[in-house]
């Protein structure tokens, strides 16, 4: 994305955004994105665009304030509903922040540009503010510290950014290459150390997405005959990879969820809350769990929406159409309707001493000619079943993101027959795949390259 500044009269400037495939162009102009008299912010300039949480950020503004507002998940607007909130005060402009160790640090320029511009920083715990001096006086009040002014070699300093370097201290080559190392031996626990271009991530959420890939191994064949629980995982997982906003949602419906269920619990020591003190407590636990729930079930449908039609259609070509498949998605509510169920279910719940209702007791229906997959499917129909899934998988993540994962794929020919072994080999030729076997005896009919473990010792075939 190319955010740029568009000049207008009687200070009604603009900021308007582009796209293009990578950071030299070429870019496509999608017109205005913030417009001094729609927003109602004049001097509408010097755009700064910031990702926090999976979300995507706009701050700008000259002389008038410094603003801030969320933008719709492809950035090329704002995401509906979004009001701008003002960080600073009328005298900066100029907008770069920079996150380190746990504070985010807003640096702006200030002055008569002609003789005193100078750069100047206030930091906060929270991207949207309060920004603070060391005295903990509200850049809002015009309250900063100074970073570099007039002297010393300078002259009217202004506006900043950054360099990106890698852990050698040199600019990448190739800044979109992304270089992932796990399990190294000198690790204190090897195998669960994991970094990227030598870094290593403040919290494992950080890797989601870093590595697209899409796993099988006969564990994977409780999709169909195991608990809810692991198809809404397979969802999820999935989810997490392709939107980094859906994670933080998931992760903070869940910590709700666990707030909720804590409250719910009767004791027992038979002290308990006063029942008045609970239902509002769990009133406000609720309303936090609908807003979260809503977003969690509207991306899994959306998600379904595509994969739902892959998968089927691959399911046709591994069984010669010998059997029709189908998903559906077992919600508890309607989308919009979460917030009533609650409320509905309320009594009920502080009865039971648990949370009954919400996405976390949702489930994916797979179906074989209209009847349950979990009752019906053979074994052979089963491991169809998850393979078609995976491969689906595969395919929406590359439509979304435009980048084909990588298939890791684990004794995934037992139990086929001849025909669904060719299908599915001829298919695995396509992408980066890698597939492991305690017998190579189909793959050395393809063209792929076959390796031989035998005691420790990895040798091609």
């Amino acid at each position: 994305m190319l955010y740029y500044s568009q000049p207008g009269e009687n200070n009604k400037h603009a900021i308007g955004v582009a796209s293009g495939p990578s950071p030299v162009g070429p870019f496509t102009d999608h017109g205005k994105l913030i417009g001094s008299d729609e927003i109602g912010v004049d001097i509408s300039i010097d755009q700064f665009y910031i990702e926090e949480d999976g979300h995507k950020y706009m701050f700008w503004g000259s002389f008038r304030g410094i603003w801030a507002i969320e933008l719709a998940d492809d950035g090329l607007s704002l995401k509906p509903g979004a009001g701008k909130r003002k960080i600073a005060g009328d005298q900066y402009e100029g907008t770069y922040i920079h996150k380190r160790d746990g504070y985010y640090y807003l640096i702006v320029s200030t002055g008569d540009f002609m003789k005193d511009y100078h750069v100047v920083v206030g930091r906060s715990r929270s991207l949207m503010g309060p920004y603070v001096d060391r005295a903990g006086r509200d850049m809002l009040g015009v309250h900063h510290e100074l970073v570099v002014g007039n002297g010393n070699g300078f002259v009217a300093p202004g506006h900043n950014a950054e360099f990106i370097t890698d852990d050698k201290g040199q600019e990448p080559d190739d800044p979109a290459r992304v270089r992932i190392t796990v399990g190294t031996p000198d690790a204190p626990r090897p195998g669960r150390y994991a970094s990227v271009n030598g870094a290593a991530p403040k919290r494992a959420a950080g890797l989601a997405g870093s590595f697209p890939a899409v796993v099988f191994d006969p564990g994977h064949l409780s999709l169909v005959k195991g608990a809810p629980e692991g198809r809404r995982r397979f969802l999820d997982a999935a989810l997490c990879q392709l939107y980094p906003g859906y994670l933080a949602t998931y992760r903070r419906y869940v910590r709700v969820l666990q707030q909720k269920n804590a409250l719910l619990r009767h004791s027992s020591t038979g002290q308990e809350r006063p029942y008045a003190e609970k239902c509002a407590l769990l009133e406000v636990l609720n309303v936090e769990l609908a807003a979260q729930g809503e977003v969690l079930q509207q991306r899994r449908r959306d998600y379904l929406a595509l994969l739902g039609p892959l998968a089927c259609a691959n399911y046709q070509e591994l069984s010669h159409g010998a059997e029709r498949m189908s998903i559906r998605y077992a919600a508890q509510f309607a989308p919009g309707g979460l917030a009533d169920l609650l409320k509905q279910r309320q009594n009920e719940e502080l009865r039971a001493g648990q949370s009954l209702c919400g996405v976390h007791r949702e489930d994916l229906e797979l179906l074989l000619d209209d009847q349950p997959a979990r009752v019906f499917a053979s074994q052979g129909q089963q491991r169809s079943v998850v393979l078609s899934l995976k491969m689906a998988e595969a395919a929406a993540a590359a439509r979304i993101t435009g980048e084909h994962p990588v298939l890791l794929l684990d004794d995934v020919l037992s139990e086929l027959d001849e025909g669904r072994k060719q299908y599915l080999l001829t298919r695995m030729k396509e992408k980066q795949t890698f597939v492991t076997s305690c017998d190579d005896t189909a793959f050395l009919k393809t063209d792929g390259e076959v390796y031989r473990m035998n005691g420790g010792v990895l040798s091609r075939a």
